[in-house]
C-alpha cells in the first residue's frame, strides 16, 4: 500500500494491485513453446531499454524458450510499435 501526502485527505491509503512480470512472460512462452516443435528459432521482442518491466518480461520470455529448447535466434530491444514490418527477422523464424 502506498501512502500519499498530496491526497485531499492525509489518511487517504492508495492500493496499487499490478501484474508480476517475470510469471506474465514465462506464461506467454510456455503457451507459444506449445505451439511449436523443440529446436524452432524465435525472436524476443523488447521494450524500452533500461524499463523495470521489459527487463522482467523478457526474463520471463526467455526463461521460457530455453526450458523449452527453442532457438532464440534475435533479441531486438526498444522496437518502435506500429512499425513491426521494419524488423529484419529471419525467415526461419516461427514465433515473435
Amino acid at each position: 500500500m502506498t501512502k500519499t501526502d498530496n491526497a485531499p485527505s492525509k489518511s487517504l491509503t492508495v492500493l496499487f494491485v499490478g501484474p508480476n512480470n517475470i510469471k506474465g512472460a514465462k506464461l506467454a512462452g510456455d503457451f507459444l513453446a506449445m505451439k511449436l516443435n523443440k529446436g524452432d528459432a524465435v525472436a524476443i521482442i523488447d521494450g524500452q531499454p533500461g524499463a523495470f518491466n521489459a527487463i522482467q518480461r523478457h526474463e520471463g520470455f526467455e526463461s521460457a524458450m530455453k526450458a523449452a529448447g527453442m532457438n532464440v535466434v534475435t533479441s531486438q530491444r526498444y522496437v518502435a510499435w506500429g512499425k513491426m514490418g521494419a524488423l529484419g527477422f529471419e525467415p526461419r523464424t516461427k514465433g515473435l
